[in-house]
């Protein structure tokens, strides 16, 4: 069974590392719930429709990026993402 790939992008350069997945807030047909969290060094966004994971972006420290990703992938709850 063909299972599709979510898009995702990761930039080192210009001393910063930045890694973004799926929909980040671009689709004006949904209702997005946005979450921010950082410093100034770190920053992190996800983006939430209907209360599940539909994508983020991680600036400065992108460890969480395979976080992200699964969560990203298994359409994970806003719950489930934060207590995985």
């Amino acid at each position: 069974v063909y299972q599709p790939v979510i898009p995702f992008n990761i930039y080192h350069g210009m001393g910063m590392r930045l890694f973004s997945i799926g929909d980040v807030g671009g689709n004006p047909a949904n209702a997005y719930s946005i979450e921010r969290k950082g410093d100034s060094d770190n920053f992190e966004k996800y983006f939430y429709v209907d209360d599940h994971l539909v994508g983020g972006i991680l600036i400065g420290n992108i460890s969480k990026s395979g976080r992200l990703k699964k969560g990203v992938a298994e359409n994970l709850s806003k719950s489930e993402f934060e207590n995985d």
